[in-house]
């Protein structure tokens, strides 16, 4: 089996706004905070990164309770990073915490994310390296 190859190329577009723009031309804004030059018009990096956490930690718990017959009626995932004040500027804790909702239990629910957290989300595997990232969930039915 070959191995998957993933890119994005990002331009500099003006001031400190910068445009990513993935292998499948999607066009992802972004720029400096406003203590940066930035005009907080477009998310910063770092938000880009934590939103891309979440969208993983989505996808991820999706397909895995499909494959066990299992869905959500809803989701959605609330994470917070917790950046050191040296430099690197790099996030020491990152919490996840995720609301689901659907005909589950907490078991299912708790072993999902789990794998989910530290297998199935590359995004996840690869922050944990350098972060401490933990997460819960809360679930309605």
């Amino acid at each position: 089996m070959s191995k998957e190859t993933v890119s994005s190329t990002v331009k500099w577009l003006n001031n400190m706004k910068f445009e990513g723009v993935d292998s499948r031309s999607h066009h992802i804004p972004m720029e400096a905070t406003l203590r940066f030059g930035g005009s907080g018009a477009n998310p910063m990096p770092l938000e880009l990164l934590l939103s891309s956490l979440g969208g993983c930690i989505g996808v991820d718990t999706k397909y895995l309770l499909k494959q066990n017959g299992k869905d959500y009626r809803s989701f959605e995932v609330k994470i917070e990073g917790i950046r050191r004040n040296d430099l690197p500027r790099i996030f020491e804790k990152i919490h996840a915490h995720v609301k689901i909702a659907g005909d589950l239990d907490a078991q299912t629910v708790k072993s999902t994310l789990d794998l989910v957290m530290t297998k199935m989300c590359p995004i996840a595997v690869i922050v944990a390296a350098t972060t401490d990232l933990t997460w819960d969930f809360e679930l309605t039915h």
